[in-house]
């Protein structure tokens, strides 16, 4: 539930119980100014102290992530904030928050807001409009990827989970979207439109999303709270899918292409 940007967690192993190291009070120090958390963890191989840091930007009066058809999220006048609001349709709205923002329920589900400055992001959570917020995860529990194949099939396992919690059909693996999703790695410069379009297809029909990561997980999980990309993860009829994955020192890159198969039909090339 907290909304700020977090800063990287530092993470300090000791024996079991013995006392934290020096670095924690250190650490302490040098965030003495900034908003912390800190816990201790214990497992059978010994204890780990776990420091996380956050320094928000703007303040604002307590906000709840539930609304019903009968109230409003309201956020009052902030100068210099903009706001970008995803609704449960996927439709997108922006704007300023010099004026404040009422925001009233819509069509039911999990909306995000998302609140910047000119130095980036402020604050980024989800309002549930007219539903009980979910209690589990949103991802399932992340498998091996020691290779691209791999990694492809893992992203699909994970897009699998992630949209059968909102309730959408199951995706299907499309030759022609996987086609584009590699080529989109191989040309990071164009747009996956045009690259669909060199393959004789209606690029306006196309959603992609692209993204990097440590892990496969972390690198969807990002795409999915970027108010850009959160639409085409979630369209619910976008159900043909083409994945392409490639391993970096930090990671993975992905690129995930998605069409709705009546429009993939009626724009696709006829021999």
């Amino acid at each position: 539930g907290w909304p700020f940007p977090m800063h990287n967690p530092e993470i300090w192993a000791v024996g079991i119980g013995e006392a934290p190291p020096l670095a924690v009070a250190a650490w302490l120090n040098t965030h003495a100014e900034h908003t912390v958390g800190l816990v201790r963890a214990r497992s059978a191989k010994g204890d780990v102290w776990v420091g996380l840091s956050a320094a928000p930007r703007a303040s604002f009066p307590p906000l709840p992530r539930q609304i019903t058809e009968d109230h409003e999220l309201v956020i009052p006048p902030i100068s210099g904030l903009r706001f970008t609001m995803v609704a449960p349709d996927g439709s997108v709205t922006t704007g300023s928050l010099s004026q404040g923002l009422r925001i009233g329920a819509s069509a039911p589900g999990e909306a995000l807001l998302m609140l910047e400055d000119d130095l980036g992001v402020v604050a980024r959570f989800p309002v549930y409009v007219d539903i009980e917020p979910p209690d589990g995860p949103v991802w399932v529990t992340p498998a091996g990827t020691d290779s691209e194949a791999k990694a492809r099939v893992e992203a699909l396992r994970q897009l699998e989970a992630l949209r059968s919690s909102w309730g959408f059909p199951i995706l299907e693996r499309d030759d022609l979207l996987d086609a584009a999703a590699a080529s989109w790695l191989d040309n990071p410069e164009r747009s996956v439109e045009t690259l669909v379009g060199g393959l004789g297809v209606d690029g306006s029909t196309i959603r992609g999303v692209r993204c990097e990561g440590a892990r496969v997980v972390s690198c969807l999980d990002r795409a999915l709270w970027d108010p850009q990309q959160r639409p085409s993860l979630l369209h619910p009829t976008a159900t043909l899918v083409g994945v392409g994955a490639r391993a970096t020192e930090a990671g993975w890159q992905l690129a995930v292409v998605l069409a709705d198969p009546m429009t993939l039909a009626e724009t696709a090339p006829t021999e």
